[in-house]
């Protein structure tokens, strides 16, 4: 799983007290699978985090610097607040949700290049225009259209329509703990028939992404 670095430093034992004052006008949230319990206030959030917020041109999150993903995930904390011990878990769980916001967010733009966004910059929204239309990415998007089509990956899950919030839901309930990523990642991309992976890129993208270090399955 990819570190990400903690925007704040916990606090020392002289500023505790204002700490707890401060997340009283935060909402408490809880990880929940690859996204949060509060799911819809937590996603429309970040949608106006990075609506207001973006600095640089690039056309994913993946692109962005470090620093601009972690201003995005100090404006999160100043608003949200969670239990100390899934710190690791909620930074991940804002990249994931966060990723696939302004993934959402940016085809909405490119629907009509004509027109620019009420909340882009003029540099920004110039230097995105000029990529959307470059030759190369419209190559490269044509052949990420293909490879979509006859993908098996690691999109694959098992889940059905259940959300994966929902998911994680049940496995708590059953095994009155929060399950580990791996875990959950083991739950949702094997078959329950025969344990096997849904596909070649869901195995594969488990040992690079979920679990790098570990070549055994967690113990269910």
């Amino acid at each position: 799983m990819e570190e990400y670095p903690m925007a704040n430093k916990a606090p020392s034992s002289s500023s505790s007290q204002v700490s707890e004052g401060n997340n009283m006008n935060k909402n408490m949230i809880l990880p929940e699978g690859d996204g949060f319990d509060q799911h819809n206030l937590v996603i429309g959030t970040i949608a106006s985090i990075i609506r207001t917020n973006l600095e640089e041109a690039k056309p994913s999150w993946k692109k962005l610097s470090i620093g601009q993903r972690d201003s995005w995930f100090n404006i999160f904390e100043s608003k949200f607040t969670w239990p100390p011990q899934y710190k690791d878990m909620v930074r991940h769980n804002f990249e994931e949700r966060g990723s696939a916001k302004m993934t959402q967010l940016m085809q909405d733009v490119r629907k009509n290049l004509n027109e620019k966004p009420t909340w882009m910059e003029d540099d920004v929204w110039a230097q995105m225009k000029a990529h959307w239309e470059s030759s190369s990415f419209k190559n490269k998007s044509e052949i990420n259209k293909r490879n979509r089509k006859s993908m098996d990956g690691a999109s694959l899950h098992t889940g059905g329509s259940i959300p994966h919030r929902l998911h994680w839901k049940r496995m708590k309930e059953e095994k009155g703990t929060d399950p580990s990523l791996a875990e959950f990642y083991f739950r949702t991309h094997r078959r329950k028939k025969d344990q096997s992976w849904v596909g070649p890129r869901a195995e594969s993208s488990y040992k690079l992404n979920v679990c790098p270090s570990k070549v055994h399955q967690p113990k269910e």
